[in-house]
């Protein structure tokens, strides 16, 4: 530390590249012994640097200061230098080069600093002129500035550097490629196919070398892009993360897994096996994010998480669950129902006490998806999912005024007015303001919900031919008038089809409501889904005698001659 000691004693001597070196190396340099004489060195040079010598600065040292203070580990409290460099940068802007631009809008971006829109708008300016000679790390680095700090780019800027992109392909590697893809597709920008081409290309020769990070980041950039990547890439990216389990964190986990969700592919068992091994060796560095994202995504692929996984993030989510946000919130509730899986009464304590602190801060999208979530937990808890309830209730009460737009949040809201219609356990513990949803969008809510198209299956009208074949009293597709829920088949206890053609269904309960149950009314395991199983309690809750067909029970019936009739009468209970 004598070095640290030389510096605060000559430090009047220093002119400004002097300073800024010293100090970017310091900056960078973790303390063996003395911390203090450290930290004394580099408040010192901030001081001198900010006082003195940043004013005499160039593009270069403004880029490679700020650069560095955004890659030291230990964030140092230093927004005065920040903002005297960002006022240096833009006397001294016209004096940039790619690099300058890049690491300079990087730098803003990992310090969470948003720069001035004349700082912007003249680094943009100077990109323009010097766009010819950017290469893929300046680009790479440049657009993922601009979209982490929310800034929308000029047309003219993202058509350069684009075209610039396609120049130097074979310099790009798979961290620039996947912050570039993520960059364009939260920025809403359009990738040329010819550029994908290229970077697909260009992974598929690096896929042997890809870091755990770089596999996560490369499929979440196609996901976010809504992009299919190709085949080959993803049996290659496959193969490596196999191979690198034990490196994946807590990040790279969540969004490999989450990244094949929302591509609508499935990873394979060995990949998800390897994964949740590797989750739970690390599963206190979960973050909430972290843990909504891995549990979204199980319930999107309708896999059943481990016991042991789920038993871990829920402790977990405990231990963090000051840091939950409203969408966190509503998307962990959302996967916890739709994987059929009750979670721990202390879990929903603990996000509803969040709910309490956050309330203000849900909007109609996160509102509907808990509601949803509601419908199922008051199966099993009806005291907690109330508790829930109440408290969203301000912010549920003032969609009166201002109900979800979208389809799918009034399709979950319909089904929570149902369970507060059908549930007594719900509608005791529910206020008043929100049970009046009902009267206020209740049928417009109900009409969204009706209106969607049915698609009735092979497999479907199988069984509606064999019941008629037993000559029994069958009507496809009938609507219970209170709920909405479209009912695959409604059979009536008169064992003869009357000869005058069509019954018309009244909504009597004197018969059979049966559900053909295909794939997607179960998870791979063969468990019903969430949904599934909230739709049956409330036809059970309305006095519905449901009986159940599942698809694999069918196709196993439909091998053995003969036996149509028999499984059915066996499932009638005739």
């Amino acid at each position: 530390m004598h070095l640290c000691a030389l510096v605060v004693e000559r430090l009047l001597d220093f002119d400004a590249v002097n300073a800024a070196t010293a100090y970017r190396s310091l900056l960078l340099t973790k303390p063996v012994r003395d911390a203090w004489a450290h930290n004394e060195a580099l408040t010192s040079l901030e001081r001198v640097l900010r006082d003195q010598h940043v004013k005499n600065f160039g593009a270069r040292e403004c880029a490679n200061t700020l650069h560095s203070l955004a890659k030291a580990e230990d964030q140092r409290p230093c927004a005065d230098l920040i903002r005297a460099l960002e006022s240096r940068a833009l006397v001294v802007q016209g004096g940039f080069t790619p690099q300058n631009i890049a690491s300079t809008l990087w730098a803003f971006a990992t310090l969470g600093h948003q720069p001035e829109d004349a700082l912007v708008a003249g680094l943009t300016v100077r990109a323009l002129e010097v766009q010819g000679d950017f290469n893929s790390q300046n680009i790479a680095n440049t657009l993922w500035a601009f979209a982490t700090l929310e800034l929308q780019p000029e047309d003219a800027l993202v058509s350069g550097l684009t075209a610039r992109a396609l120049e130097v392909l074979g310099g790009f590697k798979p961290q620039g490629i996947g912050n570039m893809l993520w960059a364009m597709a939260k920025l809403g920008l359009q990738t040329e196919d010819a550029l994908l081409v290229g970077f697909t290309l260009r992974l598929l020769d690096f896929k042997g070398v890809f870091t755990p990070q770089e596999i996560a980041n490369t499929l979440w950039a196609f996901a976010t892009l809504g992009q299919q990547p190709e085949e080959a890439l993803v049996v290659g990216l496959t193969a490596k993360a196999l191979k690198l389990q034990d490196e994946f964190n807590p990040q790279d986990i969540a969004n490999t897994l989450l990244a094949f969700a929302t591509l609508g592919r499935q990873p394979g068992d060995a990949l998800v096996v390897a994964l949740t091994a590797q989750a739970l060796k690390v599963q206190d560095g979960f973050t909430p994010q972290n843990i909504t994202n891995l549990l979204w995504a199980f319930a999107t692929q309708g896999r059943q998480p481990a016991d042991a996984l789920v038993a871990g993030l829920t402790a977990r989510a405990l231990a963090v669950q000051g840091g939950f946000n409203p969408q966190d919130i509503a998307n962990t509730l959302w996967a916890f129902a739709a994987l059929g899986r009750q979670p721990k009464d202390a879990l929903i304590a603990g996000l509803t006490a969040r709910v309490l602190e956050l309330q203000d801060d849900f909007n109609s999208k996160n509102i509907a998806i808990t509601l949803w979530a509601v419908c199922f937990l008051s199966i099993g808890s009806p005291d907690a999912a109330c508790r829930l309830v109440c408290a969203l209730e301000p912010r549920i009460a003032a969609l009166a005024a201002a109900p979800p737009s979208d389809i799918e949040s009034q399709r979950q809201m319909h089904q929570f007015v149902v369970a507060c219609d059908v549930d007594e356990g719900l509608r005791a513990g529910v206020p008043a303001s929100v049970l009046a949803l009902k009267e206020t969008w209740g049928p417009t809510f109900h009409a969204t919900f009706v209106g969607g198209h049915v698609i009735v299956s092979r497999s479907q009208h199988e069984v509606g031919q064999t019941l008629r074949g037993m000559h029994m009293w069958v009507e496809d597709e009938v609507v219970c008038p209170r709920s909405g829920y479209s009912i695959d088949m409604w059979l009536h206890h008169s064992p003869v089809l009357q000869q005058s053609g069509k019954a018309s269904w009244q909504g009597d309960k004197d018969g059979w409501a049966v559900e053909f149950d295909g794939p997607t009314h179960f998870l791979a395991c063969r468990a019903p889904t969430g949904a599934t199983l909230i739709k049956r309690h409330h036809l059970h809750l309305l006095g519905y005698t449901l009986v159940s067909v599942p698809y694999w029970e069918w196709a196993r019936t439909c091998a053995q001659a003969g036996a149509r009739e028999q499984y059915l009468r066996r499932k009638l209970q005739l």
